[in-house]
C-alpha cells in the first residue's frame, strides 16, 4: 500500500507465530521457519504484530487488544497485521496513544463481528464503543466490521439513549471524562481507507442495530486536535454512519473521484458538529437510501458557540438519494442541512459553508434537498435536484434568520415541490438568487431575483406552515441549550 513505510513494502519475511516483535535495531529479515504470508521483525520505527483468528468466539478481543498494546510499547509506526479470516469480539477494545496501521487482508478478507452480545461495562458517562481509540494517530485499512446481531451489547450505562442498540462501532476520543485536569484541546487524529462497516436490522431508531459507525468525541466535552480523513469506505445500515463533535484540524471525506466513500441505508450519512478554525471538505461520496439527512453540518451545536471560531465547510460533487423512513408519512428530511448555532444564538456568524456541484434526488422526502436553516452568505451552486419534495432549496423560513446567501447555476425544473422549487423564507434576506423566477417564492425581505419571467408561487396554506413549525419545534428538542 503506497502509504505503508519503506521497510514494509520491500519485506518478504514470515513467522509462524499468531504475534511477534524483534529488537528494534534489528531491520527486516526473513525467518525460515514462518507460515507464508506473515511477517516478523521490525524496524526502528516500529514492529509488525500479526494476528490470526483463534477458531473460537471468545479470544479475538484479548488477542486484538494485547497487540495493539504491544504495538503502542513498541513505538510511533507499528503495524496490527490481521490476517485473513473471522474475528469475533465478545468485549469491547480500548487503546491509548496508538500511533501506528491497525490493517486486515482486505476488505471481505478480514472480518470482524459479534456471535453473543458484547458485554459493556464501563464508567458511567463514558460512551461504550466495540474499538476505542483514546488519543494517537491512528490508521485503518483493509478490513470489514459486520454487526448482524439485532442485540448487538449488554451492560450499557443506563442513561444512554441508545438502548438495544451497540453504540458505536470505531470511536476516536480523548480522555475518560473521570479524569482530572483534563486539557482544553487533545492530540487525535485518523485515516481511514477501504474499511466496510456493515450493520443489520435492530430494535433501535429507524429499525437499525448499531447507533454510529464511526463517532469522534464522546467521552469529554474537550476538543480534538489533529487531521481526519475517510476515503474509499463503504457504510450500510445504521443510524449514523460518521458523525463528529468538536475537533480543530482539517477534515477530508472522500476527496477525489478516485477517493469518495459510500453510504447507504441510514438516517444520517455525515454529521460534522463544532470545527474550530478548520476546513471540512466533504466531496465525490455516494449517498443512497439517506432516511434523515445524507450531511448535517452544524456549527456551535455541541459546545456553547462562543468556543467555536470559524469553521469552513466545502460541500460538493456528492450523489444523494434522500428518501423517507415511511412513504405514507414523508419525515424531516434533507438531502443537506447547514445550521450555525452562533447566528441562532446572536453571538455572531460561526459557518462559511460552499455546496456546489451536487445531484440530489429526492425520493418523496418530507423536506428540502438544500436546507439553509440559520446561517449567513452561504454559496449553493451549480447543484442539480430533482424529485418530490417540500422544496428543492429552502433559506429562512422559520423564526432564525437567513441572509446574504448566494444561489446561482442550480438546476431545479425536476423537483416536484409542495411549496415552490427554490423557498425563500420570511426569515430570508438579501439573498442574490439567479434562477427562472418561476422557480422561486421569495417571502423575504431585500433579496434580489435575477432571471426570467414572473414568480407563480402563492404563499404556503396554513395547514403547511403548521406542518413546517411542528418540524421545527421537533428539531429544536436536539439544539444545545
Amino acid at each position: 500500500m503506497k502509504n505503508l513505510p519503506t521497510f514494509l513494502i520491500t519485506a518478504i519475511v514470515m513467522v509462524s507465530c499468531m504475534f511477534h516483535s524483534c529488537t528494534k535495531d534489528t531491520d527486516l529479515v526473513p525467518d525460515p521457519s514462518a507460515s507464508a504470508g506473515e511477517l516478523k521483525c521490525t524496524h526502528p520505527s516500529g514492529v509488525v504484530i500479526t494476528v490470526s483468528p483463534s477458531g473460537n468466539f471468545t479470544d479475538d478481543a484479548s488477542a486484538i487488544q494485547e497487540a495493539l498494546e504491544d504495538a503502542v510499547a513498541a513505538g510511533p509506526g507499528s503495524v496490527v497485521q490481521l490476517t485473513k479470516g473471522t474475528f469475533y469480539l465478545n468485549k469491547g477494545i480500548e487503546v491509548e496513544g496508538f500511533d501506528g496501521l491497525f490493517k486486515g487482508a482486505g476488505k471481505d478478507k478480514t472480518i470482524i463481528t459479534t456471535q453473543d452480545a458484547v458485554n459493556f461495562s464501563i464508567p458511567e458517562g463514558d460512551q461504550e464503543a466495540l474499538i476505542k481509540f483514546r488519543h494517537g494517530n491512528i490508521k485503518m485499512s483493509g478490513l470489514t466490521i459486520k454487526i448482524s446481531n439485532p442485540n448487538p451489547c449488554t451492560g450499557l450505562n443506563s442513561n444512554d439513549w441508545w438502548q438495544n442498540a451497540l453504540p458505536s462501532v470505531i470511536m476516536i476520543t480523548g480522555n475518560s471524562i473521570e479524569d482530572a485536569n483534563v486539557p482544553a484541546v487533545q492530540p487525535a487524529s485518523f485515516s481511514f481507507n477501504d474499511l466496510k462497516f456493515v450493520g443489520g436490522t435492530g430494535n433501535f431508531m429507524w429499525n437499525h442495530n448499531v447507533c454510529f459507525f464511526i463517532y469522534i468525541g464522546g467521552d469529554n466535552s474537550n476538543m480534538l486536535n489533529g487531521m481526519f480523513k475517510v476515503t474509499n469506505c463503504e457504510f450500510q445500515s445504521a443510524v449514523t454512519c460518521l458523525a463528529s463533535f468538536f475537533t480543530q484540524g482539517p477534515y477530508i471525506i472522500g476527496g477525489s473521484e478516485a477517493s469518495g466513500n459510500i453510504f447507504s441505508d441510514a438516517a444520517y450519512g455525515v454529521g460534522i458538529m463544532d470545527i474550530n478554525n478548520s476546513s471540512c471538505n466533504i466531496s465525490y461520496n455516494h449517498f443512497a437510501k439517506m432516511y434523515h439527512s445524507a450531511i448535517e453540518l452544524w456549527q456551535g451545536g455541541a459546545v456553547d458557540p462562543t468556543l467555536v471560531s470559524m469553521g469552513k465547510y466545502s460541500v460538493y460533487g456528492n450523489d444523494i438519494e434522500v428518501i423517507s423512513f415511511d412513504p405514507a408519512a414523508p419525515d424531516f428530511t434533507n438531502a443537506i442541512r447547514m445550521l450555525d448555532i452562533g447566528i441562532y444564538a446572536g453571538v455572531g456568524k460561526k459557518m462559511e459553508a460552499i455546496v456546489s456541484s451536487n445531484k440530489i434526488y429526492m425520493n418523496n422526502i418530507g423536506f428540502a434537498g438544500i436546507l439553509i436553516e440559520c446561517c449567513e452568505k452561504a454559496l449553493v451552486t451549480n447543484n442539480k435536484i430533482w424529485g418530490s419534495g417540500l422544496a428543492g432549496i429552502v433559506g429562512g423560513i422559520w423564526d432564525e434568520p437567513s441572509s446574504g446567501g448566494v444561489l446561482k447555476g442550480n438546476n431545479v425544473h425536476g423537483v416536484n415541490a409542495q411549496v415552490a422549487p427554490i423557498w425563500l423564507g420570511p426569515l430570508s434576506s438579501n439573498y442574490v438568487v439567479y434562477a427562472d423566477k418561476n422557480d422561486v417564492l421569495d417571502e423575504g425581505t431585500d433579496n434580489i431575483l435575477i432571471g426570467d419571467h414572473q414568480k407563480r408561487w402563492d404563499h404556503p396554506s396554513q395547514e403547511m406552515k403548521e406542518k413546517v413549525l411542528k418540524q421545527h419545534d421537533m428539531m429544536k428538542l436536539h439544539m444545545r441549550p
